[in-house]
């Protein structure tokens, strides 16, 4: 999006470049964060139907 733009100033080009990298690293780590919640709720699925296998029934 930087290079779109025709920004003169050059620290203020530097700034929006940072801020971009910062939101698509946020952006990169959001979606591992949602992978890695889908992931436990299956971990969890799979823990809750072995504790129903291994708990005693009355």
């Amino acid at each position: 999006m930087t290079d779109q733009l025709d920004i003169e100033c050059d620290h203020c080009r530097s700034r929006l470049a940072a801020l971009e990298r910062t939101v698509f690293e946020h952006g990169a780590r959001l979606a591992a964060l949602e992978r890695l919640a889908e992931s436990n709720a299956r971990i969890e699925k799979i823990l809750e139907r072995v504790l129903e296998f291994v708990t005693p029934k009355k």
